[in-house]
């Protein structure tokens, strides 16, 4: 069943005001509707019950939790500031333009406290509007709210296969467990998991895991000298096909390094001569869409000259290692594939 829900949306918009010279680009908030899916809980049956050793922002707390299969998609709790949230308290933020509602909807929404003026005096009147924001961020809300459902009460996220990062603290290390949805790592946390910066970190550095994988990945972690300090515990209720979720998202991680250390040191000229699968010609990035991870790691597994390459110390080696040990979990490899590897020596 589908039910409408209102959504504070934030954009931007570029507005000259009485007495202003040129336009300036300004924040706004307006009121949008998106459509929420409600599901029975034996539509969405439990596949992992989880028993968190901390909660978010609450050492000291033990959050339980389940995420939830339906449609062949794995749905993750809602969790702002360490608890678990139900519809009405969402359909009260949602309206009220909190930045946690948001960022379930859309983790692409901006975070910011709104900052739109509320015109009370003549001298704040618009005169003039430019370029606007709005209707992509009405959009991308509306898209987003497919990602979202309810379920028995609470509110839940379509966020990827489970995944344990081992999170590197005083002491040794955490196994923490959380989604594998790179674009749920980014922006504010709303869901259970690692803090961002950590889980973006172990995923970069290749310490993320498949619930399956964890144990055999233990003994190395600990002959690094880090002893497991704190871990979650999980239970495989409805048992699914093995995913290669760690991988693709340790290779998610690394292309978007990419992307920021070619920004960093590449002049727009280079950036799509030597990374075209990421680049357009004007240097601009691609539509998130239209990226295919597997072309990029070739790309920049192929950077040679030095100059170049120095942008790239850590980046290169992880897409040789991923293109090298992982390549038929990044994608089926066609036979144009197959040469770019022979190419690459990999």
């Amino acid at each position: 069943m589908m039910s409408p829900l209102k959504l504070k949306v934030q954009y931007t918009q570029y507005v000259r005001r009485f007495r202003w010279k040129i336009q300036r680009n300004e924040s706004f908030c307006e009121d949008a509707w998106v459509m929420l899916r409600t599901v029975q809980s034996n539509e969405a049956p439990v596949a992992y019950r989880v028993k968190a050793a901390h909660a978010p922002f609450d050492p000291s707390s033990v959050l339980d939790y389940v995420v939830r299969s339906f449609e062949g998609r794995l749905w993750w709790p809602a969790v702002w500031d360490g608890r678990l949230i139900n519809r009405s308290e969402f359909e009260r933020s949602a309206a009220g333009a909190s930045t946690h509602a948001v960022a379930t909807i859309d983790p692409t929404g901006g975070y910011e406290s709104p900052s739109y003026h509320e015109i009370e005096e003549p001298s704040l009147v618009i005169k003039e509007r430019g370029d606007s924001t709005r209707d992509f961020r009405v959009a991308s809300a509306q898209r987003g709210a497919l990602d979202v459902l309810e379920c028995d009460g609470r509110i839940f996220v379509e966020a990827g296969d489970p995944v344990f990062y081992a999170v590197i603290v005083d002491g040794g290390i955490d196994l923490v467990i959380g989604p594998s949805a790179w674009r749920r790592l980014t922006g504010l946390q709303v869901l259970p998991g690692p803090d961002r910066t950590d889980a973006k970190s172990s995923a970069l550095a290749g310490r993320v895991f498949g619930i399956e994988d964890v144990e055999s990945n233990i003994r190395s972690l600990c002959d690094l000298g880090n002893g497991v300090r704190r871990r979650d515990e999980v239970d495989v209720v409805l048992p699914l096909e093995r995913s290669d979720a760690a991988v693709r998202l340790r290779a998610d991680a690394v292309v978007e390094e990419i992307y920021r250390s070619a920004l960093h040191g590449l002049s727009v000229q280079k950036r799509a001569e030597l990374l075209p699968s990421m680049f357009r010609a004007d240097g601009l990035r691609l539509e998130a869409g239209a990226i295919d991870t597997f072309a990029v790691l070739v790309d920049a597994a192929a950077i040679l000259e030095p100059g170049d390459a120095r942008w790239f110390s850590e980046e290169i080696p992880g897409a040789k290692e991923l293109l090298a040990v992982h390549p038929n979990a990044l994608l089926d490899l066609s036979p144009e594939d197959d040469e770019a590897l022979a190419k690459l020596s990999i």
